[in-house]
């Protein structure tokens, strides 16, 4: 398929009865701009329903200040779970080979973007950087298609599907003091999540450059740059800091911005890391994390005689969950061609980047070759707010008066006036503190240790911030989840599934986290 060759279709394709009818809208909110969302939208519904009949019927999307949130019917991801489960049990090559089909997407999306890293956008001509970002388009399209099936399968909602499925088979064989410890070791991962992979590569070489004597010294300067000059001394050692960058220069990329981090960079973080941890330990922590869960896990299922059919399920969101991170780094690495794409046409068009970000595919031949645009309206569907949504039959634009007539409450509801909020456990323990409520990449310098993480869910580059945080709390997510998982890793109190818990709790908010039993009472608001 073809994402140039999917129609725009009419209002009432999406606001009818059949499909708004009694729907259970499950919310994925975060930072960002409408431009590199929109793409993922021909990926998710027109293109998955082609590969996979009946998936996703609809997606929405609302987009306002750089502020985005994403909703599907939770019976369209109950659906589609339990369609993998039966054919796990009736076919289980059937699914794996969704896994196989991807594989081949995945590596014709990482040849176009090697190729675009070794390409000056700037010396293109207006046809040639139009073709660029059409095959980047075409290639992210596809690959991001199928792996959206793993968000059906480990998405929770009110409670934790796996969890329950586990508990059931163990509560007989465990003791209750015990099921929390039991359960956290049978869904901990088994596969290095991308921000692992970096982590372990950066303390590698964190500990290569320890062992020389002067770039040892240097790094208690925590000069960045000075650190470099003695890292030159030894091409060894810059060839490691160099593919280091080549290979991880994106982790920390979003929806919103996509900056691209150099040897300073990841230089400051080693300097950082020096002062505040053990880096051989740590190295080899880091190393041997998921080895050492799998030992254990493999352990658990002899003793407790786990079913067969447990063990597959288990199993499969395991490599689901891998497929999902692998699905993740693909966004964060895309985003920082679209971005840069974007900004060199909003050059030659002497506009601000700003404003290019809110234009969609559709309309780049007209906007950025033919030279029609009209400015007011991209800076109103920033500033006033707009939607989109995909069908299997096409897609549909929701700006101005069409926008302003959408009636919110019919996806949003009201959150009212809670003081106790209910979740799902995803990391054991107790805390008290102020809220910090997150939602693009920037705002996670402001958290302070103590602070109460609030955010709908968390990416690889929450981690810092996840360091200094007293508790997490997140509206989605299932146990398996970048937050449950870092959580429990970092020994926190992760609560996941508090259905818009980011409009209910504020900045500077006063709440207690009982993660033990998911429950966030609100004791003080601060306003």
């Amino acid at each position: 398929m073809n994402w140039k060759d999917v129609p725009e279709i009419r209002v009432s394709d999406v606001f009818n009865e059949r499909i708004l009818k009694n729907r259970n809208w499950y919310e994925k909110s975060w930072g960002g701009v409408l431009h590199p969302l929109f793409i993922v939208g021909y990926g998710v519904v027109p293109l998955l329903n082609q590969r996979v009949k009946d998936s996703f019927p609809i997606g929405i999307c609302f987009v306002h200040n750089d502020k985005m949130r994403w909703l599907w019917d939770t019976r369209d991801i109950e659906r589609i779970r339990v369609r993998i489960l039966n054919l796990l049990s009736d076919n289980p090559s059937s699914v794996y080979g969704w896994v196989d089909a991807w594989k081949q997407d995945w590596k014709e999306f990482i040849a176009v973007c090697s190729a675009l890293e070794k390409t000056s956008l700037q010396e293109l001509t207006d046809a040639e950087l139009s073709a660029a970002y059409e095959q980047l388009v075409d290639a992210y399209i596809q690959e991001s298609s199928l792996p959206y099936l793993t968000d059906s399968f480990l998405a929770s909602g009110k409670t934790d599907w796996l969890v329950d499925m586990i508990t059931e088979e163990i509560q007989d064989k465990v003791s209750k003091e015990n099921i929390a410890s039991t359960l956290a070791c049978l869904t901990a991962p088994v596969h290095t999540s991308f921000s692992q992979d970096e982590r372990i590569s950066l303390l590698s070489l964190a500990e290569k450059l320890i062992r020389k004597k002067d770039t040892r010294e240097v790094l208690n300067t925590c000069n960045s740059e000075a650190v470099l000059r003695s890292v030159k001394k030894y091409p060894s050692l810059l060839k490691l800091l160099s593919d280091h960058v080549s290979h991880f220069y994106w982790v920390e990329n979003s929806y919103y911005e996509a900056p691209f981090l150099d040897e300073s960079y990841f230089l400051k973080t080693i300097c950082e890391l020096s002062k505040t941890s053990d880096i051989l330990s740590s190295y080899r922590k880091e190393a041997g994390l998921c080895l050492e869960n799998k030992k254990r896990k493999q352990a658990l299922y002899k003793k407790l005689k786990i079913s067969e059919r447990l063990r597959s399920i288990i199993t499969l969101s395991e490599d689901f969950s891998k497929w999902q991170d692998t699905r993740k780094s693909c966004v964060f690495r895309v985003n920082h061609f679209i971005f840069r794409i974007l900004d060199e046409m909003a050059s030659r068009l002497k506009l601000p980047p700003a404003e290019m970000y809110y234009t969609i595919p559709s309309e780049l031949q007209s906007v950025f070759l033919d030279r029609k645009y009209d400015r007011k309206k991209l800076q109103l569907r920033r500033s006033e707010g707009c939607a989109f949504a995909f069908t299997a039959k096409g897609w549909r634009l929701f700006e101005g008066k069409e926008y302003r007539g959408i009636d919110q409450d019919i996806f949003f509801g009201n959150p009212g006036q809670r003081k106790v909020l209910k979740g799902v456990p995803a990391s054991p323990g107790s805390a008290k503190g102020t809220v910090r409520v997150v939602f693009k990449p920037h705002e996670l310098r402001n958290v302070k240790k103590g602070e109460i993480i609030v955010t709908n869910n968390t990416t690889p580059d929450f981690v810092p911030a996840m360091r200094r945080a007293a508790a997490v709390i997140t509206e989605q997510g299932g146990i398996t989840s970048h937050a449950a998982v870092v959580s429990r890793e970092l020994k926190i109190p992760c609560i996941i599934g508090i259905k818009q818990v980011t409009y209910i709790l504020e900045d500077g908010d006063l709440v207690e986290v009982d993660a033990s039993h998911g429950v966030v009472k609100i004791l003080k608001k601060s306003r």
